[in-house]
């Protein structure tokens, strides 16, 4: 039963990337039982996906509760906070999540550090989501999404040379 439940969890993330959300859905509900908090989290993510944000914004903080899952939960909430345009709230999510998990022995969080990076260079804190960018390249290098936000951020001060630099690293 264990394995089948994470063989779900995992079907449900290649049919949630492949746009194929009612079997995306589907198997998130069959791991639902034995993993609850990461089954919210792919509900959660699905939601977000088609734009049902107060739906994905209740799964990601009913998975907050699991003690185990809070970080990527907390990354989820953000995302949705951000897609409500509450870039204050998630802001402040993204800023405790971060104190918490660096106080903990789960090491860097997969995403917290491009979201704080995008949330700071909409409030236009360049310098320091350069750094956030960069943060995230570092502990998880194989991200395009934060190599093209640190390009497109780079190029929009002039750094025209260091953008294109860092996206020949990505290649």
């Amino acid at each position: 039963m264990l394995f089948r439940s994470e063989y779900a969890l995992s079907l449900s993330s290649i049919h949630l990337k492949l746009g194929h959300f009612e079997e995306a859905v589907a198997h998130a509900e069959l791991a639902r039982e034995r993993h609850p908090a990461k089954a919210k989290i792919l509900l959660g993510r699905i939601a977000l996906e088609q734009g049902r944000l107060a739906q994905a914004e209740e799964q990601a903080r009913a998975a907050m509760a699991d003690v185990n899952e809070r970080f990527s939960a907390a990354v989820l909430l953000a995302k949705v906070l951000t897609a409500q345009e509450r870039f204050d709230e998630a802001l402040a999510l993204v800023e405790q999540t971060r104190q918490e998990a660096s106080s903990s022995a789960t090491g860097p969080v997969q995403g917290l550090a491009f979201l704080r990076g995008d949330l700071l260079a909409r409030r236009g804190q360049n310098r320091e989501a350069e750094k956030a960018f960069r943060e995230e390249i570092r502990f998880f290098p194989r991200d395009r999404q934060t190599y093209a936000n640190l390009a497109l951020l780079l190029m929009t001060e002039g750094k025209v040379e260091e953008a294109r630099e860092l996206l020949e690293q990505l290649a």
